[in-house]
């Protein structure tokens, strides 16, 4: 497609992948990358998600915690789209994949000249994490989904017992003892 800069995934009901016309130009597993990053994008229908965010924004407008709710959660579609392409080519490709989301970042911003590089922007903290992305061991599951049952189970019980025998709304409507008097 003309126009754009970075590769896309576009539509709801029929999601396509929209290409610059120069990523058809990358070498190695690159297309690769960028095709399956698009797809997980599909797979998970962000797409939808986004744009119940964006209604979401538009209602809540005035609210910063909806705002920070937003910037939260593109941060995290895009985290789990990067897991999702590293479970698919495996931890191997985690510096030719890293490389792939430099270049593609390299293309869009082209040379910033005023930039300072104090900030912490969202491409650094991907890759750090594409980085040290481990797959998850089965006892950490095991672990985190027990730790999600107790805490569900105690919340979910009550602390307040009442006694079989005592009519717990007597007292209360006047027609205990003191009622018939």
């Amino acid at each position: 497609a003309e126009g754009i800069s970075t590769p896309l995934t576009y539509g709801c009901l029929r999601p396509v992948i929209l290409l610059p016309e120069k990523a058809l130009e990358e070498k190695g597993r690159e297309l690769e990358y960028i095709l399956e990053h698009e797809y997980v994008h599909i797979c998970y229908c962000d797409a939808l998600m986004k744009l119940v965010m964006v209604a979401a924004l538009c209602v809540h407008w005035f609210n910063p915690l909806v705002w920070a709710m937003a910037l939260l959660l593109n941060r995290d579609i895009e985290f789990a789209c990067d897991a999702g392409v590293l479970k698919r080519f495996g931890e191997q490709a985690r510096a030719g994949y890293a490389m792939a989301l430099i270049g593609m970042e390299e293309k869009k911003i082209g040379l910033v000249p005023f930039f300072n590089g104090l900030g912490r922007n969202a491409i650094e903290e991907r890759i750090n994490l594409i980085m040290k992305y481990r797959k998850p061991k089965y006892t950490a599951v095991a672990a985190a989904v027990s730790l999600v049952a107790a805490v569900a189970v105690g919340f979910a019980t009550s602390a307040e017992h009442v006694r079989a025998t005592e009519n717990p709304w007597q007292e209360s409507a006047g027609y205990g003892e003191e009622a018939r008097d």
